[in-house]
């Protein structure tokens, strides 16, 4: 999920010799190897990528979640579908996250700070952040 609609004059610095385009990305996953791939190809584009892992293995790579608000290991498998649950308790789950993700983040920080969110492993983390816009 990209929003990439923000206001790019902020995103802009110049040093007299061009100007380039700086982005930031937020990244949250329950694997480390989907963001190890794409993060190695955005931060030589130049993207900032903030990693708050809920991998097992984050150890390993030192991008361990210090500083996620709401979401665990344990909840974030919540969001999304849910083959034990009906669709309108799936669906309950998944909007009280969100509301309490929305509530830690609306004054800044995290994945309200970042243009762009990644979310690849499950992919419905991303869910947790549509409130934020991104």
């Amino acid at each position: 999920i990209l929003n990439l609609a923000k206001d790019k004059a902020r995103l802009v610095a110049g040093d007299g010799g061009g100007a380039r385009v700086r982005y930031r990305m937020f990244n949250t996953d329950m694997h480390t190897g989907p963001i190890a791939d794409v993060g190695e190809v955005l931060r030589a584009l130049g993207v900032e990528v903030h990693e708050e892992s809920l991998s097992a293995h984050c150890h390993r790579k030192g991008t361990c979640a210090t500083s996620l608000k709401v979401l665990t290991r344990d909840n974030a498998m919540m969001l999304g579908d849910h083959p034990e649950l009906d669709d309108a308790a799936g669906l309950a789950v998944t909007r009280r996250l969100q509301a309490a993700v929305f509530d830690a983040y609306k004054s800044g920080g995290g994945p309200a700070d970042a243009d762009m969110v990644m979310c690849a492993h499950p992919a419905s983390l991303c869910e947790a952040f549509l409130p934020l816009g991104r």
